[in-house]
């Protein structure tokens, strides 16, 4: 749907985008989660930022990467991982927006932060064929027939603050599908800005459900972020649509032209049904409230990352 894929200028220090890119270049598998913190703390330990970015870093992002480093880095001095849960499925539900939207037909959709627990949910909907080539290419501004399990790994396991990523669940046949995502990756020497990128199952466009992800990703205004910014696919319609309705404006960024850069917030007025757009607001903030029933599935995709 959106794509964000930039070569590197020369002497530009390797952070996150970089290795999801370096993924995708070499189909490399050799990666793990205890591997990926490892390089999101040399990334922190490195950055003269890091102090004035925590200073931002929400309640649930710092609950989860304490679960992240007990469970894959076995960190002895953190909580026990039980603890942990229990303030997950305490806390996710606030941050998840439950609500009915689309055009073509209208579609009851669930967006919560992005876990690895739904690595397995994107790779079906890649395998069945409802992510097509076109999409995949608009999203990584390449040709891709695939998507390898290390660069899953990277999409799907983040820090829920330099890297932020929400997803869009539905219901199909009794089932829950994850149809789409959307994310923010932070600039680590440059904090105010950020890359966004996302992807809508080929099913599900033309439904809003891009535009509403869009608009969670403001979120990132809260974690510090003011501009965000894409490499925009020319034949990617409509997203050179919203870019132009946002004012966006197109420079050169790390030596790449061609790209769409606009200011955090986004206006109100761009999810124009009101109900959808305060349900959207108070989960960025982490003050929303959702069905229980739908408390109950966020419970159990909490509780399944036990075995992963």
């Amino acid at each position: 749907m959106s794509t964000s894929s930039t070569t590197p200028s020369s002497g530009y220090r390797k952070g996150i985008r970089e290795r999801i890119m370096d993924c995708i270049s070499s189909q490399d598998t050799n990666n793990d989660a205890h591997q990926m913190l490892a390089d999101e703390d040399t990334d922190n330990r490195e950055s003269d930022t890091s102090f004035l970015r925590e200073l931002t870093r929400t309640p649930l992002s710092k609950v989860w990467n304490q679960y992240r480093h007990k469970k894959w880095g076995q960190d002895p001095s953190l909580p026990p991982l039980e603890e942990l849960e229990s303030q997950l499925i305490q806390m996710v539900p606030s941050y998840c927006a439950s609500f009915r939207t689309g055009k073509n037909s209208m579609i009851d959709c669930l967006f919560v932060p992005l876990f690895p627990v739904q690595r397995a949910r994107l790779e079906v909907a890649i395998q069945r064929g409802m992510i097509s080539r076109k999409s995949l290419h608009f999203r990584f501004n390449r040709q891709i027939d695939s998507v390898s399990s290390n660069l899953l790994d990277y999409l799907t396991n983040v820090d829920l603050f330099d890297h932020l990523a929400v997803s869009c669940e539905v219901v199909e046949n009794g089932e829950w599908r994850t149809v789409a995502t959307a994310r923010t990756i932070r600039e680590i020497d440059n904090p105010e800005w950020a890359e966004w990128a996302a992807i809508v199952a080929d099913p599900y466009h033309c439904n809003t459900i891009g535009s509403c992800l869009l608009y969670y990703l403001s979120v990132a205004y809260n974690a510090g972020v003011r501009m965000l910014y894409a490499v925009v696919n020319p034949a990617n319609a409509p997203v050179i649509h919203w870019m132009r309705k946002l004012g966006a404006k197109v420079q050169m960024r790390q030596g790449v032209r061609n790209v769409w850069c606009f200011p955090l917030p986004i206006p109100e007025s761009w999810v124009a049904n009101e109900t959808v757009r305060g349900e959207i607001e108070r989960s960025c903030k982490g003050e929303n409230s959702i069905p229980e029933s739908v408390k109950q599935h966020i419970k159990e995709n909490i509780q399944s990352m036990r075995d992963l």
